[in-house]
């Protein structure tokens, strides 16, 4: 009985004591599910963080390789036009036969440039069968042709001046007219009778290569020189292409400066990259994003231009610089240190390498061959865009871009990237730029300041 006592006591029938015991399992019960669930919960945000890791580390990965390949398509694109113009300069090289076939049934070729010699000979001769000064230039010879393009009577292919015998070729007709291809002929058999003539004597030295010596490559190349010739002249005769013609050619001399420039700064990058810890930076460098160069008569310049140009120490015969207004201050920034590294201006002079703690040995300093120019007024610069000629465009990183000139055209191609180009003009050290650059980026920051200050 008090076995039965002790074990079952009123206490233990009570519902209540049931009810709390259902209670405390139901909790313990619960409190382990929540831990499982939370436990859970965090390992699924740590794996939403690594994940969030690895894209990051992807689209770092990636935008260093679009880097990458924009740099390899750039000089990629150099490669191919050096090797597209040595292809137009090569259609004649060796003297084997089926090379001189070729020659031969390709009398279009400019192959001028593989026979340096001949080529000299040839301007000589040709020029002299057409009663020309040997000192006067191009241009001046293309005058002289002008003066005398009419053709003779009767057809005639030379006159006798004073004595001397001078052709008359036909420039506006086809080089197989007769009168044409007796020119040529007389051009072709001058300069191989002089050089035959030349081997022949034993007291005589050649005045050509033995690759020059042949029919073939002399007829192909006086033929080739004929239709430049003709086609300059005709050019000149007609008012229309006359101006197109002056457009190209002023158009080839500014790209040629700007392209000059452009390598003189490819030249510049590693050191850039070294001194702020950057990389990528020759993606950023076009010929088509580059200032215009242009040359100026000091006595037309208006008095605000004349005054920038002596305050800049510029000389008179230098070169007037004018901005394009789509670039923004900080690519602007960048292009003047590239210029500056290389007239030796910044570190090279003793100031700390950044972002380096080992010392490097002083850089050899890339010798500055463009000629000094002054920078026009920010007002002035041209509304030209950023558009590549390459065959496959180089497109500008935002960063390069002015914000409100993006807001203007919208329709401009841009690439994400170059992060580190943003608030380069701010971290620019004072050294490293010269005092025009600094005078004149501080001209154009203000500028552009008022300018986003309109928008």
């Amino acid at each position: 009985m008090s076995d039965y006592l002790q074990g079952y006591s009123p206490q233990m029938h009570s519902p209540l004591a049931f009810h709390n015991a259902s209670m405390r399992a139901g909790t313990e019960v619960s409190n382990q599910t929540l831990q499982s669930m939370q436990h859970t919960f965090q390992l699924l945000v740590n794996e939403v963080q690594r994940m969030d890791n690895r894209i990051a580390h992807l689209e770092s990965l990636n935008q260093k390789f679009y880097e990458k390949l924009q740099t390899f398509s750039n000089n990629l694109e150099t490669t191919n036009q050096n090797v597209k113009q040595i292809q137009e300069d090569t259609s004649v090289a060796g003297p084997d036969k089926t090379t001189q076939k070729a020659t031969a049934s390709s009398t279009s070729k400019n192959i001028s440039n593989q026979h340096p010699l001949l080529k000299t000979i040839l301007h000589t001769m040709f020029f002299d069968l057409l009663g020309v000064e040997k000192t006067a230039d191009f241009d001046e010879r293309m005058k002289y042709l002008l003066e005398n393009v009419d053709p003779l009577p009767g057809d005639a292919a030379k006159e006798e001046v004073d004595g001397v015998v001078i052709w008359r070729p036909l420039w506006h007709e086809t080089i197989k007219h007769k009168v044409n291809a007796q020119f040529v002929d007389e051009v072709v058999l001058k300069i191989w009778t002089n050089e035959t003539n030349q081997r022949n004597n034993p007291k005589a030295k050649p005045e050509m290569d033995d690759a020059d010596y042949d029919r073939k490559v002399i007829e192909t190349m006086t033929k080739a020189y004929w239709r430049h010739v003709a086609a300059q002249i005709t050019n000149r005769t007609d008012p229309s292409k006359l101006a197109k013609l002056s457009e190209r050619q002023v158009d080839k001399r500014r790209r040629a400066r700007r392209a000059h420039i452009a390598n003189s700064r490819r030249e510049a990058i590693p050191e850039f990259e070294r001194r702020y810890g950057v990389e990528g930076a020759f993606a950023m460098i076009d010929t088509d994003f580059g200032s215009e160069h242009l040359t100026f008569k000091d006595d037309k310049l208006s008095e605000g231009s004349k005054q920038r140009r002596k305050a800049q120490d510029i000389p008179p015969n230098g070169w007037m610089r004018v901005g394009l207004r789509w670039r923004a201050l900080d690519y602007v920034t960048f292009l003047r240190l590239l210029d500056a590294i290389n007239k030796g201006v910044g570190a090279a002079q003793g100031s700390a390498p950044a972002h380096d703690q080992h010392p490097h040995k002083k850089r050899k300093t890339i010798k500055d061959t463009h000629s000094k120019a002054f920078d026009v007024h920010p007002s002035k610069m041209l509304d030209k865009p950023p558009h590549s000629h390459k065959a496959k465009p180089t497109v500008p990183f935002k960063p390069m871009v002015m914000s409100k000139w993006l807001h203007v055209n919208p329709s401009q191609e841009i690439v994400e990237g170059m992060g580190w180009l943003d608030g380069l003009y701010d971290r620019a050290k004072k050294g490293d730029l010269s005092k025009n650059d600094n005078t004149y980026l501080e001209e154009l920051a203000q500028a552009l300041a008022e300018a986003d200050d309109e928008i």
